[in-house]
């Protein structure tokens, strides 16, 4: 990855959404979505799920027994991102991101897909 240096959060989904641009798809007709972002001091966390079912959610109030996507945290001062593992707290998780130790609770997201090239 590319050092960017400090990001906002509209500069830290567009690095999210080119990366679920190049995850398969549930269905040819679907597309990945951010479903939440949530702030914490030196990262974002993107939530991001199928938009059919998010749809669907909406529309009839259904919530799907899917799991299975890893939020996605974005670092603030450098723009790098993070799987989550979720085997950790929320609080955890924070905890790693300020220390920039990521070794239990956070995976580089090149680390985690190698495939997966980040640019500026």
């Amino acid at each position: 990855m590319i050092p960017m240096g400090p990001i906002d959060v509209v500069t830290a989904r567009g690095k999210v959404e080119r990366f679920l641009a190049t995850r398969p798809l549930l269905s040819k007709s679907d597309r990945w979505a951010i479903t939440k972002i949530e702030e914490y001091d030196c990262f974002w966390l993107f939530v991001w799920n199928s938009a059919h079912l998010i749809e669907r959610r909406q529309a009839t109030g259904w919530t799907p027994r899917i799991t299975g996507n890893n939020p996605i945290a974005v670092r603030k001062d450098d723009g790098s991102m993070y799987v989550w593992s979720v085997l950790c707290t929320l609080d955890e998780l924070a905890d790693c991101m300020r220390r920039k130790d990521y070794s239990r609770h956070a995976c580089p997201l090149e680390q985690c897909f190698p495939e997966y090239k980040d640019g500026p």
